[in-house]
């Protein structure tokens, strides 16, 4: 298995059928990694302009090509354009229609290559002395800016320096046995849903490795449901027969999860379980309900945000108040855009993991008896 494979075979990517039959290519990886990176507008866009032009081209009828142009939306210039190339059936894909149908790319950077190499040394020195995990990233910050040159012309700001500092500290306490000490998580977006309030994401992700095994979006009113169903979920993705191999560590020692609005069931399902863990699992089994809780995990391997999708933590507890609309996505995602979107960015987290391990093996049977429990009712 090479890197990502077993997170891409779990994102389910469906690009609708008018669209597949006109790019004549549905099954393609990367057909299906730029419909999910498009826009919920941008999406309608592609299928118009895309059935238009095969239209044109394979069964016009009486169709001119101001009609073709209206039903596509475009200028009839721009029709012309788009039209030359869609009539080679080779060149027929999302790419060409001209509605931003491109995955995410990092912006290239505007500082000095050499200074930020100088400095994520720095940040790797600085994560790795005595004491240092007992120390903020915002004070490593102040300390990592103290080290840029004075006749720096262009120096990073504080934003970048502390997502150098947290991906050295995230490389720093990696470990390569994955499902050693699991966190479950959960915080709000910038992601809008349909009726304009953040989503609110939920990740089960591997605290050793930053590995997610499971993610989706939910209710922080029922943080307990959703976490159940991420246990289920990572059960199912990566210790189900014929699944991918992962570098599992023996067994799970350590269990934490952030708790939503929901403390009392949760409190009580927490009782159960661990009366069960008891008989001799020997799994450290903790909820955590300190105010500044949402996001912990997430931000110990994303920072502040997962590849270009925001973390808002403080607007997790009551979603309903919404955010500001300078920090919410104008476009509005459906749960399946929003699940789409986050998970091309999961993808690329967690290839850059597994690229970094070895000795994969099937999930070992207590760590798939644990979240068997974990996902029971």
């Amino acid at each position: 298995m090479v890197p990502g494979d077993g997170l891409r075979m779990k994102l389910e990517i469906e690009i609708p059928e008018e669209l597949a039959r006109a790019i004549g290519k549905p099954d393609s990886d990367e057909e299906k990694r730029l419909w999910a990176s498009l826009k919920p507008a941008d999406r309608e866009d592609a299928v118009r302009r895309a059935v238009a032009l095969t239209r044109w081209h394979d069964d016009r009828g009486d169709w001119t090509a101001g009609d073709a142009a209206r039903a596509a939306g475009v200028t009839t210039n721009r029709f012309y354009a788009l039209s030359s190339i869609w009539e080679d059936e080779d060149n027929r894909s999302l790419a060409v229609l001209g509605v931003a149908a491109e995955a995410p790319r990092r912006r290239r950077s505007a500082f000095d290559e050499g200074l930020l190499e100088q400095l994520r040394h720095h940040a790797q020195l600085l994560v790795s002395q005595k004491g240092a995990d007992d120390r903020s990233i915002s004070a490593l910050a102040t300390e990592l800016s103290d080290l840029i040159p004075p006749e720096t012309r262009k120096k990073p700001g504080t934003a970048v320096l502390r997502a150098m500092l947290v991906e050295a500290r995230r490389q720093h306490r990696m470990h390569g046995a994955i499902g050693t000490d699991l966190g479950f998580d959960l915080s709000a977006c910038q992601l809008a849903d349909e009726e304009g309030r953040p989503h609110v994401l939920f990740v089960c992700i591997d605290r050793g490795t930053g590995f997610v095994l499971a993610y989706g979006f939910g209710d922080p009113s029922d943080s307990l449901s959703r976490h159940r169903a991420l246990a289920a979920e990572a059960m199912d993705t990566w210790g189900g027969d014929g699944s991918p191999r992962l570098p599992w560590g023996p067994r799970t020692e350590r269990v934490e999860m952030v708790v939503g609005m929901d403390r009392v069931p949760f409190k009580a399902w927490t009782e159960d379980i661990r009366s069960d863990l008891e008989g001799g699992s020997k799994v450290n089994l903790q909820a955590t309900i300190t105010p500044r809780r949402f996001g912990r995990y997430l931000r110990e391997h994303f920072g502040t945000s997962v590849g270009r999708v925001r973390l808002l933590p403080s607007s997790t507890r009551d979603p309903a108040e919404g955010s500001s609309s300078s920090i919410l996505t104008s476009e509005r995602y459906a749960v399946e855009d929003a699940y789409a979107r986050v998970g091309l960015e999961i993808m690329d987290h967690n290839d850059a993991i597994l690229s970094k391990l070895a000795d994969r093996v099937s999930m070992p049977p207590p760590i798939r008896s644990l979240l068997e429990r974990l996902a029971s009712n």
